[in-house]
């Protein structure tokens, strides 16, 4: 009877107690590819997602900014006229 898995192949208990794992060079060689692959990915979004964040608190920051300005003409609108009765 042979036991198989993804990592050994064994055919009887004492060739079990002597299996090396079996690799395979190509799948090994990019396997840190693949993670340093996956990691620029996720950085990439991360940066991304912070770059939006960002560009869209500086739009609300001006926003409010304008906001703030057109208060304060309002304000001195209503104080002029108030004076001026």
């Amino acid at each position: 009877m042979e036991i198989s898995d993804s990592f050994t192949r064994v055919s009887s208990p004492v060739e079990a107690a002597q299996a090396q794992p079996i690799t395979d060079s190509a799948t090994d060689a990019s396997q840190p590819r693949l993670m340093k692959a996956m990691k620029l990915q996720y950085q990439v979004d991360q940066q991304t997602k912070y770059l939006d964040l960002q560009a869209e608190m500086e739009s609300l920051l001006q926003q409010l900014k304008d906001l703030k300005r057109q208060r304060e003409t309002v304000d001195e609108r209503v104080l002029v006229e108030a004076s001026s009765r």
